[in-house]
């Protein structure tokens, strides 16, 4: 890595174009925020839930670091690998130690590729289904510091190539693999936490993230509420296979509980279109199989599989018998508030009530 004393200071590849949007080398970030990054997150599945992997890679200039990490979960047990180096400033050939990402077409077709290591090894390569969305710019404060200034967007998709698994080789086909990703930059906690000064008032929030494949287009839903309902994040959009872009209005969401708990076991979400609503119902296992019991033919829905109650996988398709859709990213998806207060009877009110 060059430095500010040797004769390149920070100069890299990149200075050669014209992309430069602050007076400074493109691998100096405009703020001085030891919290910027920049990195990028994929998931991966064969649409049986058998088999799920996340990988990602990230760089953190402002604390001379870069990461990246595959995790493979194969019933209820992990694999997982995790790597860390200095960063570079060779921001076209993205490595950290034996894993690496190949733009192969920007904004469409990335590799990723992971040598061996302790039993993990990949070879694959992302293909996006529809355009990317460029989601609202995201900005949170504790008190009058911005701990979250960052952009985003997101992609379903397919995936092909090869995976090992401890010595099983496993074959991905884009007719079964889907998947979603995403790319985010800007500020947000990341390393070591900071002293944390007088404490700041937080009242809790609420998260919705969830992108969905269909036949004919993707919607990403991302929302946030603070702790007492008021939405500070809303951006609910449609992209099509021909590239048209549809904003979705303000969706109402009602989250399901477990009858007397508070574990989600599903959502609905109603979107608007110019044609009319369009609602999206999130489904539990359970409730799979109940349709499947009752030779439910034509229905679209969402299966979730909640970790640690807030992180979704996600499935869409047209009917039971032919799934078509990826799932949703990042953690988490159905988020965290202060939880609701029990009626009289003892059950809890859905979100919205």
């Amino acid at each position: 890595m060059s430095t500010p004393g040797s004769a390149r200071g920070g100069l890299g590849p990149l200075d050669e174009y014209p992309l430069h949007q602050v007076p400074q080398p493109i691998g100096w970030p405009g703020p001085s925020d030891r919290h910027f990054y920049d990195r990028c997150y994929f998931n991966a599945h064969d649409r049986t839930g058998d088999i799920f992997v996340i990988s990602g890679m990230g760089y953190y200039p402002n604390l001379r670091t870069k990461d990246a990490f595959f995790l493979v979960t194969r019933g209820d047990q992990q694999t997982a690998v995790h790597l860390g180096g200095e960063i570079d400033d060779d921001r076209l050939n993205q490595r950290v130690g034996g894993y690496r990402l190949e733009v192969v077409e920007p904004l469409r077709k990335i590799r990723m590729v992971l040598e061996e290591t302790e039993g993990l090894a990949a070879d694959l390569t992302w293909e996006g289904s529809f355009e990317v969305v460029q989601e609202q710019r995201h900005v949170m404060r504790q008190g009058t510091r911005v701990t979250l200034d960052a952009q985003r967007f997101a992609q379903v998709g397919t995936w092909s190539g090869s995976l090992s698994v401890d010595g099983e080789e496993i074959a991905v086909s884009p007719d079964t693999w889907v998947g979603t990703r995403d790319r985010s930059w800007g500020i947000r906690p990341v390393g070591e936490a900071e002293p944390a000064g007088r404490p700041a008032d937080f009242d809790g929030m609420w998260w919705l993230y969830v992108p969905m494949r269909f036949e004919d287009y993707a919607i990403v839903v991302i929302m946030q509420e603070d702790g007492d309902g008021i939405r500070t994040l809303n951006d609910c959009t449609r992209v099509w296979k021909d590239g048209r872009v549809e904003q979705l209005g303000w969706p109402q969401v009602t989250i399901h509980y477990t009858p007397g708990g508070r574990m989600p076991t599903g959502a609905s979400i109603e979107c608007q279109t110019r044609q009319g609503p369009l609602r999206l119902e999130v489904f539990d296992d359970d409730k799979l199989e109940r349709l499947r019991e009752r030779q439910i033919d034509t229905v679209r829905y969402v299966d979730g599989l909640f970790e640690q109650l807030f992180e979704l996988r996600v499935l869409s398709c047209d009917s039971l018998d032919r799934a078509i859709a990826a799932s949703a990213t990042g953690p988490p998806c159905l988020g965290y508030r202060r939880p609701p207060l029990p009626r009289l009877d003892g059950s809890f009110p859905s979100h919205g009530e």
